[in-house]
């Protein structure tokens, strides 16, 4: 009779490492936008914006890192940096498209281009509001440790 054995080490489970930086950003980005809102000026709208930050970090860290195959430790650390700057990106995004529905609910704006450049403006300020060394350093260092973790887990199940 013949026995069927399995070798646990070249099991393949491609979805560890998308599971890995999914949680691992989405966790990054939802510290980093709590931590965020004590930076912001009180009259920040902010409705949304932890759980809309949480939920972008998951979703990078699902399609964006743990789809890429991280061959080195230096594209690993440039994948890192790369989901660092698309979380800043959201951040002005959001926050200025939520000052811009502000601002076209109070009738403030005259016309659509006046209020998508308002929406911009607000979403720069709040941005060069969140330009802190401590806040970038957060974000920079939590970002690339996700993508190391998810190096690290691509390494073993390939």
């Amino acid at each position: 009779m013949q026995r069927i054995g399995y070798d646990n080490a070249r099991a393949r489970m491609p979805t560890a490492s998308r599971a890995v930086a999914a949680l691992a950003l989405g966790g990054v980005a939802w510290a980093c936008a709590e931590a965020a809102l004590g930076l912001l000026p009180v009259s920040t709208v902010t409705k949304g914006y932890v759980p809309v930050l949480g939920l972008t970090g998951l979703l990078g860290g699902w399609y964006g890192l743990g789809r890429e195959t991280l061959r080195t430790p230096y594209r690993t650390v440039l994948a890192g940096l790369r989901m660092a700057l698309y979380l800043a990106a959201m951040t002005v995004v959001y926050l200025g498209a939520l000052d811009m529905f502000r601002h076209a609910h109070m009738v403030k704006s005259t016309n659509v281009f006046g209020a998508l450049l308002d929406g911009l403006s607000f979403g720069l300020r709040a941005a060069g509001e969140l330009l802190s060394v401590d806040m970038l350093g957060m974000v920079i260092v939590g970002c690339v440790t996700a993508a190391i973790l998810t190096w690290l887990t691509q390494r073993r199940w390939p």
